[in-house]
């Protein structure tokens, strides 16, 4: 089968300046040819599965590249269409046939205690949301890029093709053939991807061992209400004009342990945020069209604009890509914007950080006073 693949591929090659009909044939050969292979596969395992889906996917790659007439005439539309429903089903059986593999066990103990110590019998609440947010800092880019570096040289697993599934679409979101590293990241694609996998696993343990501990001291021995995070948001520099009811309720809602409602919530605030920032340093941050209207650039886009660095510094920035738009971090802005959160948000460590890095941010003006 993989001879008659090479072959039909450097056929289909041969006939781009001689016959364009005979060129899609040999497509539809190849494309027929990765159908048959999944039949060779009957097991019912993880990594047979796993190779049928890669079969598949090879497949509806190779019928999208025909021509539309081509298509049409052929009747191939409604093959992609019964392809694409077989790619969905055959991910869905992927993602339950899934092992949870699991290492050594993380003694946290010892980091609850300090956080929870941290921030317990300060009587001014002020005083200990502060400590709260003080709990760790910003990341140092040049460090987590040079530590991620170094595992790629000495690890040999982080050169095998890597696939990522959103758990709860059964959606392919990352594929390691493919992969791309932001604009103005100096690495490889698997650094960048190294840096990502490492960045996630830290914050969840950083959730775990520290800010809810932490948080449930926080609301034993305070109450919190709604308009005391109004007033933070109004004496914060941070938080953009007209927006400080909107910042406070979803600083509100995650402090009550309501994740979901305040990513849902402060999610887009943030996009707001990045614009407004940009805007106030001169950066277009629209598109204008031919006629005349304007669409908004993407936030992957403006977040690579120099003046954001400027404004926040390399640290945070470097964060809030990794928690809103990379498509190999937590990519929260991109998620909550397709709709593509479910309830399981609301148990996510990931959204328990972005919360409390939102909060952390909104205090940093008055921290700084404070200090």
């Amino acid at each position: 089968h993989l001879t008659a693949l090479d072959c039909l591929s450097e056929a289909s090659r041969w006939y781009v300046n001689f016959d364009d009909n005979k060129q899609c044939e040999m497509l539809v050969k190849c494309a027929d040819l990765y159908e048959s292979l999944t039949k060779l596969r009957s097991e019912a395992n993880e990594s047979a599965i796993a190779t049928t889906v890669n079969y598949l996917e090879n497949s509806l790659a190779i019928l999208r590249k025909l021509p539309r007439k081509y298509r049409t005439t052929n009747g191939i539309d409604k093959r992609i269409t019964e392809l694409t429903h077989r790619i969905d089903d055959a991910r869905e059986i992927l993602i339950e046939s899934m092992a949870h593999i699991t290492g050594r066990k993380i003694d946290l103990q010892d980091c609850i205690s300090k956080a929870q110590e941290h921030v317990s019998g300060i009587s001014n609440p002020l005083e200990a949301i502060l400590k709260f947010v003080s709990l760790g800092w910003f990341v140092e880019p040049y460090k987590v890029v040079s530590d991620a570096q170094s595992r790629v040289n000495s690890n040999i697993i982080s050169w095998a093709h890597r696939t990522t599934y959103d758990p709860s679409t059964g959606q392919k979101v990352f594929d390691s053939l493919n992969a791309t590293a932001p604009p103005g990241f100096e690495g490889s694609p698997k650094v960048w991807t190294e840096v990502c996998r490492k960045y996630k696993a830290q914050i969840e343990v950083f959730a775990k061992g520290a800010i809810l501990p932490a948080q449930d001291i926080i609301n034993i021995e305070h109450r919190f209400s709604l308009m005391h995070f109004i007033r933070l948001c109004y004496n914060s520099c941070f938080v953009p004009n007209g927006r400080e009811h909107l910042w406070a309720l979803g600083l509100n809602e995650g402090m009550k342990g309501n994740y979901g409602v305040a990513v849902s919530i402060l999610t887009p605030q943030f996009e707001h945020l990045v614009r407004d920032v940009l805007r106030s340093f001169g950066v277009q941050t629209r598109i204008i069209q031919d006629d005349g209207t304007e669409d908004e650039k993407s936030l992957n886009a403006l977040i690579s604009e120099p003046a954001l660095v400027e404004k926040f510094g390399d640290g945070i920035v470097f964060e809030m890509r990794l928690l809103l738009c990379d498509s190999q971090g937590v990519n929260l802005r991109n998620r909550v914007a397709h709709g593509l959160i479910d309830d399981s948000v609301n148990w996510s460590l990931q959204a328990v950080h972005f919360w409390w890095f939102t909060l952390r941010l909104t205090l940093i003006p008055i921290l700084l006073t404070t200090l």
